[in-house]
């Protein structure tokens, strides 16, 4: 007999042999992971509703980074529909304060080690794929602008959403648990840029055209018709 737990008129399967780490405090704390099929779960059901190449990623990864927090290892076993406003104002205080960058309990340290990604123009292939904005190692500090803490709360609240539409919380328990503060503050502007020598320009060019990859080429061309012809980097992309 499946392993299942009643929510209002919805059972729904409990996940079997996950490890969840308790990371939030005793009153934040959900309950244990479920298994829904992708059809009926309210992470991937709202992903589906964004733009494949643009916004799904990056509301992706704010999403498992939100389940992490939870001491589960992903978005698809995190039980969103228990979040209530006690969960989602802590999940508000996180991405003000800051926190700790949570690992996945699943990771074996080779893994975990390999977090801190960098990437230069577009992956490669998929094993190369990073998360949008994830250039953090575990265990370290993170504090994010304040623009990456309010889209991570907007994909928390879109969730949250369809976890009531789907009928696994009341509307008013949704109303209670989206009614949080608006996360203040404004980005730090971008740096205006400045003129790069020629100096700077040969070393740009010479290190692009050692990398055997296509990418190599295409930085080549970039930076010799830029700064050839005088384009600006608008005018590049």
């Amino acid at each position: 007999m499946d392993d299942t737990r009643a929510f209002g008129a919805v059972e729904l399967p409990m996940g079997e042999g996950i490890v969840v780490l308790q990371a939030s405090p005793a009153g934040t704390r959900l309950g244990a992971p479920v298994a829904l099929p992708a059809e009926v779960h309210p992470a991937r059901r709202y992903l589906k509703s964004l733009k494949r190449d643009t916004s799904r990623p990056t509301m992706e990864h704010a999403l498992n980074r939100i389940a992490r927090l939870f001491g589960f290892p992903n978005l698809d076993v995190c039980p969103w529909h228990l979040m209530r406003f006690t969960h989602v104002d802590w999940v508000r205080s996180q991405l003000v304060e800051g926190f700790v960058c949570p690992a996945d309990p699943t990771a074996t340290p080779a893994s975990s080690a390999a977090t801190r990604v960098r990437r230069r123009g577009r992956p490669r292939n998929d094993k190369d794929a990073a998360p949008p904005d994830d250039t953090m190692a575990l265990g370290e500090f993170v504090k994010l602008a304040p623009a990456s803490g309010r889209k991570h709360l907007s994909a928390l609240r879109g969730v949250l959403q369809y976890a009531w539409q789907l009928g696994y919380m009341t509307h008013e328990e949704y109303a209670r648990a989206v009614h949080v503060k608006p996360i203040p503050g404004e980005s730090a502007p971008a740096s205006a840029g400045r003129a790069i020598s020629a100096g700077e320009l040969l070393a740009m060019i010479s290190t692009a055209a050692k990398d055997p990859e296509p990418d190599g080429a295409r930085d080549v061309a970039i930076f010799s018709l830029g700064y050839g012809l005088g384009l600006r980097r608008g005018d590049l992309i």
